[in-house]
């Protein structure tokens, strides 16, 4: 296993850490279905600039001068963990006498670089990660659903006593399940039998959807009401709040929870980080993203979702049944979406929940702190400054295309680190590109296994696993113009943009070389109609692999695919129709999020028309929406907004009152129906009154109260949304003929011959710019130099 990315240290089925007092660690080993655990000792540090800083600290310490010239010189280690920010504050107030300065926090100042996880600083200096010689399916994981009471129409408050947890539902990853049914049990009762439950099943992960903002502030809060510990940690401690919410009003603590022995994963986030860069969903609701990853809840367990207090008193079951089905769901969703991670924290030097939490530079950074730590180098500080060069993204013909061909060149950025040997400047040890080859190299090798095998679950953990690389790869770039990255250069991050410029230019240049024809390019990549002489896959396929021969070595164009059509819009904007007959639409200004679920459908209908060329279905599509607006023959569902509440109400009604901000219509209409909402909830509402020009803040009601017997939507306003839908389309066509397609008006019929769509090349295309050690289970200082101060009672 390669140290430099894996650590130096191969400990086994390392499963969890935990702190279990100012000088130890409880390391957690899983072999089966049997845990063990052990102690041992870690050395809290920091690096100092000075070492004169922390002259005169009387409690035991060592400080070392490290190799290089960066800018923290010095490393100092503690053998409490307590002393260790005795130092952080002693350092802060003879920094503060040398400067004539206050500080409050070591982050205020440039002397002092302190990472404050302790679990963090134990895998920094033992070379131990996580789950090494590990499956995915090693891991013992639990999953939680809850169902609880509310007032009809409002959803459930846990600051009232009456909105309790009537189910209760556990399932695992070994094919048991049981959910604890509040007809049976008392709420407490009910809470009890789940604290029972955990400890005896001693998971190493408990998942669930909302787990961090919804189940376990809602356990905190009831248990707390009956008393009951919550204590559900392995060394039965509760669960802690680590990264609060801010500016939240709320009875309880909202924010990111830890379990000190076991992971938690939340489902929710991890949706709609992946939606984040596929944007492929429409909502990250349970029962909406469950089918997504192969999972369908009954729909007669639907209504269940919605009116959980009424279903209690009618049909229980049901509200039982859909509470299984959901942690059922909850881990065919974690199965998908958590196995990158996994493999990321047999990587990187991170406790698990920290993975999941942070983004791509924060593990890249702890890959090369942990080396430089390894090798007593000293490391640096951020740069100051900016980045003047960005990716190439440009647009070159709008219209509709034919025999499309798609190239891309195979992870263009880190290629260009790797194949121009780029180096931030600080980076005495060249460590960066090395661990970026390796990724690269072994990224390859994944890949080249996922193709030779036949096995569906083989495949699916090498998937995982070449994805792990993938992500850290294509980040290394980014981790160069991060601001706040200790081993950040801008001017490196601007070679490798103007690089890839250049590169992506060259291939443009052959492509047309040869008489074809560049429709758009896209950081990476060219969609372009290949030469007349070139036709079908096979010699497509050669074509791009010719230009590829061109390029520089280490650099190669992937043939990434072909298409029947290509709607080109605006620059990253474009929808595709393949030889299969699938549509995909990429870009926010055909369709966005913001779009009610109407506008979204039409507009996709209205592509697909476009890249079949069936003008007629066009017009018709435009006439039938009109009249399901003008008759009211739709559901809420279809007109309604959804928006999300980044602020608390009283948040909100305070920036009203500062002049800060402008109404909004998804706190105007909670306000107006005296509904409880927190930072975070979901809001539908829709707009009402007459005439198009109205004040959406001011009409407006909440979709739950839309009557369908007597409908009170504003149609002007809506025909006027399908009216502004449809001038997306005002490019492909003459003005008269997108007159004739968007209109009413089939008195004599409606007659599509004569109208084309347009295709045009864009006159002025837009521009985007000695190493640790365990002996005997403990862990040796590695500074080898004698200690000052006073030894540890």
């Amino acid at each position: 296993m390669d140290e430099l990315l894996y650590g130096s240290n191969d400990e086994q089925h390392v499963v969890a850490l935990h702190q279990v007092n100012d000088s130890q660690i409880r390391i957690y080993r899983r072999w089966g279905d049997a845990v063990q655990h052990q102690d041992v000792p870690f050395y809290p540090f920091f690096h100092l600039t000075d070492q004169s800083l922390l002259s005169g600290f009387p409690k035991y310490h060592w400080i070392k001068k490290l190799a290089g010239s960066n800018h923290f010189q010095f490393l100092a280690a503690f053998s409490r963990w307590g002393d260790m920010w005795d130092a952080v504050r002693f350092v802060l107030e003879n920094y503060a006498r040398q400067t004539s300065r206050r500080f409050e926090s070591y982050t205020q100042t440039d002397c002092l670089f302190l990472r404050p996880d302790p679990l963090q600083h134990y895998l920094l200096q033992s070379g131990v990660t996580l789950f090494k010689g590990m499956s995915f399916n090693d891991l013992h994981r639990l999953q939680i659903s809850l169902k609880a009471l509310s007032h009809p129409g409002k959803p459930s408050d846990f600051r009232k006593t009456e909105d309790k947890i009537v189910v209760l539902s556990i399932s695992d990853n070994r094919g048991w399940k049981e959910s604890i049914d509040g007809r049976k049990f008392s709420e407490e009762q009910l809470l009890q039998r789940a604290v029972e439950i955990i400890t005896e099943k001693n998971p190493d992960v408990i998942e669930g959807h909302g787990l961090h903002s919804f189940i376990l502030p809602y356990l905190t809060a009831r248990t707390e009401l009956y008393g009951v510990e919550l204590s559900i940690g392995r060394d039965g401690e509760e669960p802690r709040v680590i990264s609060p919410l801010q500016d939240a009003d709320l009875p309880y603590e909202p924010g990111f929870y830890e379990l000190p022995g076991r992971h938690l994963v939340d489902t929710l986030p991890l949706t709609q980080s992946y939606d984040f860069a596929r944007r492929s969903l429409e909502h990250s609701s349970l029962s909406y993203v469950a089918p997504h990853f192969g999972y369908t809840i009954p729909e007669e367990l639907f209504e269940a979702s919605r009116e959980q207090t009424q279903m209690w008193k009618s049909h229980p079951a049901r509200l039982v049944a859909l509470s299984e089905h959901e942690a059922a769901a909850t881990r065919v969703i974690a199965e998908h979406l958590e196995p990158p991670s996994f493999f990321l924290a047999q990587m990187c030097p991170l406790p698990f929940g920290t993975i999941l939490r942070t983004g791509s530079a924060a593990k890249i950074e702890s890959l090369l702190l942990r080396e430089y730590v390894r090798q007593k180098h000293s490391i640096p500080k951020p740069q100051q400054g900016a980045q003047t060069t960005g990716g190439y993204t440009d647009i070159f013909v709008t219209g509709l295309l034919k025999t499309v061909v798609h190239a891309d060149v195979e992870s263009l950025y880190p290629s260009i680190i790797v194949s121009r040997k780029i180096t931030p400047k600080t980076d005495q040890l060249g460590i960066f590109p090395l661990i970026l080859r390796k990724l690269l190299s072994m990224r390859l090798e994944a890949k080249r296994i996922m193709k030779s095998t036949n096995d569906p679950a083989e495949r699916a953990k090498v998937d995982a696993l070449q994805s792990s690389y993938k992500i850290l790869a294509n980040s290394f770039y980014g981790y160069l113009g991060y601001a706040r990255a200790l081993f950040n250069d801008y001017e490196q991050a601007d070679v490798v943009t103007t690089t890839g410029q250049h590169l992506l230019r060259e291939i443009m240049r052959q492509v047309e070389l040869y008489n074809g024809t560049v429709i758009e390019v896209d950081t990476d990549g060219i969609y372009f109609i290949p030469p007349d002489n070139v036709v079908g896959e096979e010699e497509e396929s050669t074509f791009v692999e010719r230009i590829s021969k061109s390029l520089p070595e280490g650099i190669h164009l992937a043939y990434a695919g072909r298409f029947q059509r290509m709607l080109s819009y605006k620059r990253k904007n474009y929808a595709l129709l393949s030889y299969d007959n699938k549509v995909s639409i990429k870009g926010s200004s055909l369709i966005s999020r913001s779009l009610e679920p109407f506008c979204r459908r039409y507009i996709r209908r209205c592509i697909e028309s476009l890249l079949h060329e069936n003008i007629s279905a066009l017009h018709e599509t435009y006439v039938a929406v009109a009249k399901q607006i003008i008759s009211h023959q739709w559901s809420v569902l279809d007109f309604a907004r959804t928006e999300t509440l980044h602020d608390s109400l009283e948040r909100y009604e305070a920036d009203l009152t500062a002049g800060t901000r402008n109404p909004s219509a998804a706190y105007e209409v909670v306000k107006r129906a005296a509904r409880y909402v927190k930072a975070g909830d979901r809001v539908s509402y829709y707009v009402t009154g007459s005439g198009a020009g109205v004040k959406i803040s001011e009409n407006s009601r909440l979709a739950e109260e839309w009557d369908p017997n007597f409908p009170d939507e504003n149609s002007q306003y809506y025909l006027s949304r399908l009216d502004e839908c449809s001038r997306k389309f005002e490019i492909f066509f003459k003005p008269e003929d997108f007159q004739r397609i968007f209109s009413q008006d089939d008195l004599f019929g409606f007659d599509a011959s004569g109208i084309e769509i347009l295709t045009k090349a864009v006159s002025e295309p837009e521009h985007e710019e000695a190493p640790l050690a365990e002996e005997q289970g403990e862990l040796r200082i590695w500074l080898d130099i004698p200690p000052q101060g006073h030894p540890p009672e």
